[in-house]
This record gives C-alpha cells, sequence and structure tokens, in this order.
C-alpha cells in the first residue's frame, strides 16, 4: 500500500508528459485510486475462501507484473531513448543473481529444517 504515492506521482508525471490535462490526470488518478482500494477489499476476501484460489490470484498477479515489467519497463529501459543502458544491465543482472541467491538460501534453508523435522516428533510418546 506504501508503493500506491510513487506509483500515482509517476503515472502522474507521465499522463502530463504525455499531454493530458490536470483535469484529465485526475480523473486517471482517481479511478486509479478507486480501483486499486476495491483490489484490495476483493483480494482480502478472496484470500480467505480457498487456498487453492489464492494460488490461483497470486499466480495472476506475479504473471501480470513480469509481463508489465518485461514488455514495458524493461522494454523502454534498454531502450536507445534511455540513459546510463550498461549501467541499467549490471543492475538487472545484479537483481538477478541476488534473487537468484536468495532462492537458494531459501532452498537449503527448508532442507535443513525438514530434516530436524523427523527427530522431533520421534521422541513423543516414547518413556
Amino acid at each position: 500500500m506504501i508503493h500506491k504515492g510513487a506509483e500515482i506521482f509517476s503515472l502522474g508525471g507521465t499522463l502530463a508528459a504525455a499531454g493530458y490535462t490536470c483535469k484529465q490526470t485526475s480523473i486517471f488518478l482517481g479511478v486509479l485510486g478507486g480501483l486499486s482500494v476495491l483490489g484490495i477489499l476483493l483480494g482480502t476476501a478472496i484470500t480467505k475462501m480457498n487456498k487453492l484460489v489464492d494460488i490461483i490470484f497470486l499466480s495472476l498477479s506475479g504473471g501480470m507484473m513480469l509481463y508489465v515489467g518485461c514488455s514495458d519497463i524493461i522494454v523502454y529501459e534498454f531502450s536507445e531513448k534511455a540513459n546510463y543502458v550498461p549501467l541499467k544491465l549490471v543492475t538487472v543482472l545484479g537483481g538477478a543473481v541476488s534473487v537468484g541467491l536468495m532462492c537458494q538460501f531459501l532452498t537449503l534453508h527448508e532442507h535443513d529444517h525438514g530434516a530436524h523435522k523427523g527427530h522431533h516428533g520421534g521422541h513423543h510418546g516414547h518413556h
């Protein structure tokens, strides 16, 4: 929810740069704000329904974020119009390596705890 302020500021600047009037920009941002609140309420209600529904909606949400990031944001950031393309490339690669290392750490951490689960539960009921 905290990121909404930065999102609206960024989108407002983009709309203004595209030539939209202040009134049009305000309408767009008002609709975005209203739909965001509706999405939060609907998402909160759906999350409590069923684990499968939760997985489906989280997958859709993650997929949309990846799609927008890969088809719009990254394409623009590495276009000829953008500045500092080599630095951005290093940043993206560094981020990918960081995410990979975090996933590897979490996998190893889960594996370590999984090995100990059997030992803790085996002593109950024996006197």
